[in-house]
């Protein structure tokens, strides 16, 4: 009796494993076809041009434009009277972005890309948004703090370090750049360009595996696109991991 328990155990046990594989195989699959139909064409599109990468530190509002950069903003980073944004990214709905930004962003005159998790999230932008706002859908890592960052990110999830500038960071070391700016990447508790008194708990909480993020987004574009300089506008939290330049707006 014993050993009968034990083989239907087994064959049932085998059958859960090769159910969880062809899963695993079908979520791949969705990961690379909705990331290649997103990222594909944007390839090296950006070598020898300069691009900018725009969160929503305090320090978005010292900035001075100079020259012509492209521009991949992040939440709302489009309230910013300083550029116009060529990309968006958005990727925490709700907690980080609430629907009535999101009905702003849907608005905006820029390309948009909206984040996605493989694991049902109550932070996941719906998919009716998604399609009303004409975004381009990607797949972001479910478990933060990534630890291993890919350089096809048609194939791989974005990496997540508890912000979404790290997914618009990958896209835009995708595109070769010759120089790569870092503006309002505060990576600090001191709020927002648009409101300095507060910080969300989540950035409190997990300020320092954000820094270990750009450590390590840092030591990834150094080995695979060395000719790229990433360029740190007034930083703050972020001082001596790049190339460290002040820009101030003139009183």
């Amino acid at each position: 009796m014993l050993t009968k328990r034990i083989k239907q155990y087994l064959k049932n046990f085998r059958w859960e494993l090769g159910q969880e594989q062809i899963e695993n195989m079908l979520i791949a699959q969705q990961i690379i076809d909705t990331n290649t139909k997103s990222f594909e064409r944007y390839k090296n599109m950006y070598q020898g041009e300069k691009v900018a990468v725009v969160a929503t530190g305090p320090t978005l509002a010292q900035y001075v434009p100079e020259g012509d950069i492209i521009y991949v903003g992040v939440n709302k980073a489009y309230k910013s009277d300083k550029l116009k944004l060529d990309y968006l990214f958005c990727q925490d709905y709700l907690n980080g972005t609430p629907r009535e930004i999101m009905d702003e962003i849907g608005k905006l005159d820029c390309i948009k890309f909206y984040g996605k998790f493989k694991s049902p999230k109550d932070i996941q932008i719906p998919e009716s948004l998604i399609v009303e706002h004409g975004a381009n859908p990607y797949y972001v890592d479910d478990c933060p703090p990534t630890l291993k960052i890919y350089e096809d990110i048609c194939h791989h999830p974005l990496m997540n370090c508890f912000s979404v500038a790290f997914s618009a960071l990958q896209f835009a070391i995708f595109t070769n750049p010759a120089e790569l700016y870092l503006i309002g990447c505060d990576c600090s508790s001191t709020g927002y360009f648009y409101d300095k008194s507060k910080s969300t708990s989540i950035m409190d909480k997990h300020l320092h595996d954000m820094y270990e993020g750009y450590v390590r987004f840092k030591e990834f574009a150094t080995k695979m696109y060395p000719d790229t300089r990433i360029i740190s506008i007034n930083p703050v939290g972020l001082k001596g991991i790049f190339e460290d330049r002040y820009i101030k707006e003139k009183k």
